[in-house]
């Protein structure tokens, strides 16, 4: 299940418009696979700001705004492990735990941001942001999808750091990343039994404990098709 989305993402960000960065088409790619109105992906290291794509400039907007007042999900996504995930702007929470860009998003078509980070290990490269126009929240397969595009989305920092830009069929596979090993597992668990992220990360958990396994471990295993959890 994980190799058929990776070649999936693989092949819709190829049949983007060639002459627009590769980070953009990273982003256009995947606008139909979360339901969302733009994404953008940004770099930021040791604090400092940069936009390396977006599917419009709606998305490096919100990005910039966010950065400039230092308050949202986006900005808070950069020091986060896991995928900060903003159903809804003006509900009671996210108007107290982002007060400033709660109040000024919505005039910009965003009610909803699900900003995933983007790291290798221990090292926090930027974040991928979905903005969309409605509040809701994504799907189990959404969630999943944002995983690959995500991962996507760091390795293409990566090379452009490096200066050795390269096709998406040829990014980093998505097992090097513990972190997102761990997510897509969990996605994978949420579609299989049709229950939410949280209830997924329980289960996988349980079943690390009750092996003596670490998460990690077990994440992979499933990923890689090795095991199977039940019900």
């Amino acid at each position: 299940m994980g190799d058929s989305r990776w070649h999936h993402v693989a092949t819709l960000i190829d049949q983007t418009d060639a002459d627009v960065p590769h980070a953009s088409r990273i982003c256009t790619a995947g606008l139909g696979l979360l339901g969302v109105t733009t994404l953008s992906i940004a770099l930021v290291i040791d604090g400092t700001y940069a936009p390396m794509g977006s599917s419009s400039t709606l998305g490096a907007s919100l990005d910039d705004q966010q950065f400039a007042i230092g308050d949202g999900p986006t900005f808070a996504a950069v020091n986060s492990i896991d995928p900060i995930l903003a159903e809804d702007l003006l509900d009671h929470a996210s108007t107290v735990r982002w007060p400033l860009f709660s109040s000024v998003a919505p005039r910009d078509d965003a009610r909803a941001i699900f900003a995933f980070p983007l790291r290798i290990g221990a090292a926090n490269l930027g974040v991928m942001s979905a903005y969309r126009a409605q509040p809701g929240a994504l799907t189990s397969e959404q969630f999943t999808y944002g995983l690959v595009l995500a991962t996507f989305a760091g390795a293409e920092i990566v090379r452009s750091l490096s200066g050795q830009p390269e096709l998406a069929e040829q990014a980093i596979d998505p097992l090097s990343y513990d972190q997102s090993t761990v997510q897509f597992a969990v996605g994978m668990i949420a579609e299989r039994f049709s229950i939410s992220i949280v209830d997924a990360l329980v289960r996988l958990r349980a079943h690390a404990f009750t092996r003596e396994l670490t998460v990690t471990e077990v994440a992979r295993m499933i990923v890689a098709g090795r095991i199977v959890l039940d019900l």
